[in-house]
């Protein structure tokens, strides 16, 4: 009697990332694509929603880390409303580390195969060069103990001059006779003077 036995060897992870942005009170955000990037132009100061979506095309995932290198000049609301992180399909959360200067990291969590890990991240960008703003994630296959990265996925920002208008009055006084009256009074109106006096 022969059995023949057909063992499927299990699917490793495979994640991708892509990072959208949107000006507040804007209500749409720029959905570029993966690998795709955006470029925003804004008054600085302005307020920034960053959408970070993790999608896990593979098996299952573990210790994933979104990594999130932020603009020069942008500080992040405070937390937790300032990074928001939420696993589907389910509703678990995934908590944000504190911003350490330019670094967003959130904390490690498991995304199962086909799940999505979703991050909303808002804060105030003030600069006056253009930015760039890169994400990934790390994560481990838990097959073979690998760690992995996912591609960087980065978007751009850059400040818009603003239009100034300036207005220039020159104004005038009699030194030596004090006109119009008060010692450093000046008018934009004619005055009178003699000769030889200082004006």
């Amino acid at each position: 009697c022969t059995a023949t036995c057909t063992i499927n060897a299990p699917t490793p992870p495979s994640l991708t990332i892509d990072k959208q942005q949107r000006l507040i009170p804007d209500t749409t955000l720029q959905w570029v694509g993966l690998g795709t990037p955006s470029d925003i132009a804004y008054t600085s100061p302005g307020q920034f929603e960053f959408r970070i979506i993790i999608t896990n095309n593979g098996g299952n995932a573990t210790n994933v880390v979104m990594r999130d290198t932020l603009p020069v000049g942008f500080v992040m609301d405070a937390l937790p409303w300032g990074c928001v992180g939420t696993i589907t399909p389910g509703a678990a959360s995934v908590t944000c580390n504190a911003q350490a200067g330019t670094t967003l990291t959130s904390q490690s969590f498991n995304l199962p195969a086909g799940a999505v890990a979703t991050f909303l991240v808002k804060g105030t960008l003030t600069s006056w060069s253009p930015t760039t703003n890169s994400v990934y994630a790390s994560y481990t296959n838990p097959i073979n103990n690998t760690s992995l990265n996912t591609p960087t996925d980065t978007v751009n920002q850059h400040p818009q001059l603003q239009n100034t208008t300036l207005a220039l009055t020159k104004q005038q006084r009699n030194v030596t006779t004090n006109t119009p009256a008060g010692a450093t009074t000046y008018t934009s109106s004619p005055i009178t003077f003699s000769a030889n006096d200082d004006v």
